[in-house]
């Protein structure tokens, strides 16, 4: 066997660990995807029960009324 034919057949044949690399990554490829996660409303209500804590009589931005 040549090394061009070795070459050549080491790239076709992926071994046992390069499958099982590739399976792992199809089966996880949704969960690489970055969650979104609104926590606007955790912040304001922690900035509401610190003003009230405080006495504030400054109101957050979203009990303004318009």
């Amino acid at each position: 066997m040549t090394n061009k034919r070795l070459r050549r057949s080491a790239y076709e044949k992926p071994d046992a660990l390069e499958r099982e690399l590739d399976k792992a990554l199809e089966y996880s490829f949704p969960a690489s995807d970055p969650i979104a996660i609104d926590s606007a409303d955790v912040h304001e209500e922690r900035r509401r029960k610190a003003q009230r804590d405080s006495g504030s009589r400054f109101l957050p931005r979203s009990a303004v009324r318009k």
